[in-house]
C-alpha cells in the first residue's frame, strides 16, 4: 500500500534525528555557538584587599574567561580591581564603572588548553567586602590578544542620541571606544 509507514525505519529515523537534537543542544560547543563551561564565585567574608574563587577547572581548549568583581567603598578614592591573577593567563580589564561608591568591573583573558584546579584572585584598592564571578566560555572568537576577539568593542552608555524618543533606547545606545 500507498499509505504504509514501516514502523522499523520510521522509529530509527526518529532516534537519529533524536540523537542529533541532543548532540547540537547539550553540547553546543561541538557546532560552534558560545557555550558556558564553567561558572564559579568568591564572596568576601570580611573587608579584605582580595576577593576569590574556589579551585576550578575548564574543559576544552581556546576559553575566554571573564571575571566580573563587585566592591564596597569604605573613604577616599573610589575602590578599583588593581589586578587579577589566576592560573597561567594573562588578565586584562574590559570595562570598569565606579561613578558611584564602590566599582563594579569586568576582566577578561584567554585559555587555549584546558584549566586544572586553578583560582582567580582580584587584588583591590581598599580593604573591602567583594564579590567575584568567573564565567568560562566556549565556542567563541579566539582572535586578537587574551580574549578580545570574543568581547568585541567596548563603549560607554549614551544619555541622549539623536533621534531618540525613547529612553529605553537611550540607554540601550554604545558609543565605541577609541
Amino acid at each position: 500500500m500507498k499509505n504504509d509507514i514501516n514502523f522499523s525505519s520510521s522509529f530509527s529515523f526518529k532516534l537519529l534525528w533524536f540523537a542529533v537534537l541532543l548532540v547540537l543542544f547539550v553540547d553546543p560547543h561541538l557546532w560552534g555557538a558560545v557555550g558556558v563551561d564553567v561558572t564559579v564565585s568568591g564572596d568576601g567574608a570580611a573587608s579584605a584587599t582580595t576577593v576569590s574563587t574556589p579551585l576550578f577547572s575548564t574543559n576544552f581548549p581556546n576559553e575566554v574567561l571573564l571575571a566580573f568583581v563587585s566592591t564596597d567603598y569604605i573613604f577616599g578614592t573610589n575602590t578599583t580591581v588593581k589586578s587579577i591573577s589566576g592560573g597561567p593567563l594573562t588578565w586584562v580589564l574590559v570595562k570598569r564603572s565606579n561613578a558611584q561608591s564602590g566599582t563594579a568591573e569586568i576582566w577578561r583573558a584567554y585559555a587555549s588548553n584546558p584549566l586544572s584546579s586553578v583560582g582567580v584572585t582580584a587584588t583591590l584598592s581598599q580593604n573591602v567586602f567583594a564579590s567575584i564571578t568567573v564565567v568560562a566560555f566556549t565556542g567563541v572568537d579566539t582572535s586578537g590578544a587574551n580574549g578580545s576577539g570574543a568581547v568585541g568593542a567596548t563603549g560607554s552608555g549614551s544619555a541622549t542620541p539623536p533621534g531618540s524618543a525613547s529612553p529605553w533606547m537611550r540607554a540601550a545606545t554604545l558609543t565605541p571606544s577609541p
